[in-house]
């Protein structure tokens, strides 16, 4: 009986969604459909229709709650229906511009404005309500955790029917799977998730559903566990790592080391996110820890927001460090309003959160406009200070300090791979391009001030642009070749054994721990011809670049004798150093001989 009233219960919540989020459930309709679309496109890019129904989805959500909490009746429904439609076209218009799904930006804005908008969605139903923040935020993250929990269930039993099918009845499109994640997560798990959030006290709210929202907010005592003895302790014992790491640090690498700034990052936010989980949590180790570790986090998070400030006057401020000091700083906040003031503030934290966020996305001072201008600006005042830049034209310089060196390259990759330099006149004609980029400013592209022969461990990339056209005439047999080992490991092996007019040949590698060859053998074993792959490594080394795409000439290497012809043509060449000793190497590429 209970499992029979159980399934009643689940049927009437996804009939009340129906009703309740119907703006939020067109927008998932629609987002299934884009997905839809996109999968089966080859060559279309529907991103910015994908975010905007993501978007409009929790705009819709948004606007019910709102409805909910400070409207009653129709009318109030249909104006905040009316609103997030137009917020929705604004983000469309405004926040991602025609272009931005071109260089990936969209995602990340997405993402973040996003989140704004769902901590929005759970922080409504607190604004002077009987329910607190922490409490409408357990019920939103209990509900997020059992709809992923079963969409990933259901996605994971649908994939095995798929293959079963597929391995014992009749072939299976490999898009089926992707088409199953896309129905299963974008509408199921969000249908569910919705179903979830109870009815909140309000204007219109029936008193006898108190009882139930009461039992929605309330934690489970296997959550209650899990946060006050695993969580809890775990994050002590980190807490104590960093501390000691600061500590020990504080006079050089911690001012220097980049890694940091994620890790301490996505350390404030466990710190935030268990606060609030611990809200409503009256045991000792809730207790100790909303009373210490706010007054902790401080300064960690302090050091941390300075260290990445005094980087920005060395390596600038492209968007993601943007985004590390702004965090920072509302994380600072943070732990100052949870060490002074009451649980049941939480609230307003939260409030300056989803200001901060809407900040970072909104024109002209999101984080992609200001990190734009500011890498530019760096860029140029470099480019100036060491008379590279002319009357409005790049002038070459190898002479320059390494320091500016890896600075020019950082941002140059950072201003290329996002398209920067469209509309600046000193930049046009694809200079920033890596092809172009010796030519540009004299010298390959650096990213550490000892340059890629420094002791350190680099790696060096090359290949041949996959549209190349390559001509074999003259040669007999073309061979695949794919090699992938480190400097000293001893390998021999046939490559191929095949007959050109009814002589045999074979193709062998030979390698030791000093060199490494190809080597041709006629059918009595003799050498006819042999090449030196050892030389061919040591020449891409010289080239310097971390990533360069080669012309088919830099690519090829030959030997010539006067009984065959051997060419090596690199396709992907990937080369990992240490101390300037080689420690992984890869090569894939193509082996063509002719005999006379």
């Amino acid at each position: 009986m209970n499992v029979i009233n159980r399934l009643i219960s689940r049927i009437t919540g996804f009939y009340d969604v129906l009703g309740r989020f119907i703006l939020t459930i067109l927008f998932l309709i629609a987002l299934a459909v884009c997905n839809i679309i996109s999968i089966n496109s080859e060559t279309g890019d529907y991103s910015r229709l994908i975010s905007t129904c993501i978007t409009g989805a929790l705009l819709g959500a948004l606007a019910q709650v709102v409805s909910e909490r400070f409207m009653e009746g129709t009318k109030g429904r249909l104006i905040t229906m009316a609103a997030a439609i137009i917020l929705t076209g604004a983000f469309y218009l405004f926040i991602i511009p025609p272009g931005t799904s071109v260089y990936g930006t969209w995602m990340i804005k997405t993402l973040v404005t996003g989140f704004a908008l769902f901590m929005a969605f759970i922080l409504v139903p607190s604004i002077k309500g009987s329910f607190t923040f922490n409490q409408t935020f357990m019920a939103a993250f209990k509900a997020l955790f059992i709809a992923v929990f079963f969409a990933s269930i259901l996605f994971g039993g649908i994939s095995l029917i798929t293959a079963a099918i597929n391995s014992l009845l009749f072939p299976v499109g490999s898009k089926s799977y992707m088409h199953s994640a896309n129905i299963i997560y974008s509408l199921f798990a969000p249908l569910y998730f919705f179903s979830l959030i109870p009815y909140y006290p309000g204007k219109g709210m029936v008193e006898k559903r108190e009882e139930e929202t009461k039992k929605l907010v309330s934690c489970p005592k296997l959550l209650e566990i899990l946060i006050s003895y695993i969580i809890v302790p775990l994050t002590a014992v980190f807490t104590l790592i960093l501390l000691a790491y600061i500590i020990i640090n504080i006079g050089n690498e911690f001012w220097t080391n980049s890694l940091l700034e994620p890790m301490l990052v996505a350390y404030s936010i466990v710190v935030i996110l268990v606060y609030i989980l611990t809200g409503s949590l009256q045991n000792k180790s809730a207790v100790l820890f909303k009373r210490i570790f706010p007054k902790v986090l401080i300064p960690i998070v302090l050091l941390q927001t300075i260290a990445s400030a005094v980087k920005v006057g060395d390596m600038g401020l492209p968007h993601t460090r943007y985004y590390v000091i702004l965090y920072g700083a509302f994380a600072i906040i943070a732990g100052i309003f949870f060490s002074f003031l009451s649980v049941k503030k939480t609230g307003i934290v939260i409030i300056i959160l989803i200001v901060l966020s809407l900040l970072s996305v909104i024109p002209p001072v999101d984080a992609f406009t200001v990190g734009r201008g500011y890498q530019l600006n760096l860029l140029k005042k470099t480019l100036v200070r060491n008379d590279m830049l002319v009357e409005g034209e790049i002038i070459s310089n190898p002479g320059i300090p390494d320091k500016d060196k890896v600075l020019i390259t950082l941002i140059t990759d950072y201003v290329f791979s996002l398209g920067y330099e469209d509309g600046i006149d000193w930049l046009s004609g694809g200079v920033l391009s890596r092809d172009n980029f010796y030519k540009t400013f004299g010298f390959e592209q650096q990213y550490s001030p000892n340059g890629f022969n420094g002791g350190g461990y680099e790696g060096y990339s090359a290949f041949l642009s996959s549209d190349t056209v390559i001509d074999i005439s003259g040669y007999d047999r073309l061979i695949p070749f794919t090699f992938e080992g480190d400097d000293k490991e001893v390998r021999n092996l046939t490559l191929t054994e095949t007959e050109v007019e009814g002589k045999s040949y074979t193709l062998r590698l030979e390698t030791d721990a000093d060199s490494k060859r190809l080597v041709l053998y006629n059918g009595e074993m003799k050498e006819v011809i042999s090449m030196n792959l050892q030389e061919i490594i040591d020449k891409m080394y010289e080239m310097g670049a971390a990533k360069k795409e080669l012309t088919l000439e830099e690519a090829t290497f030959t030997e010539r004798n006067a009984e065959a012809d051997l060419s090596l043509i690199i396709r992907t060449m990937n080369l990992d150093t240490s101390g300037g000793e080689t420690v992984y190497l890869y090569v894939e590429s193509m082996i063509l001989f002719g005999v006379k």
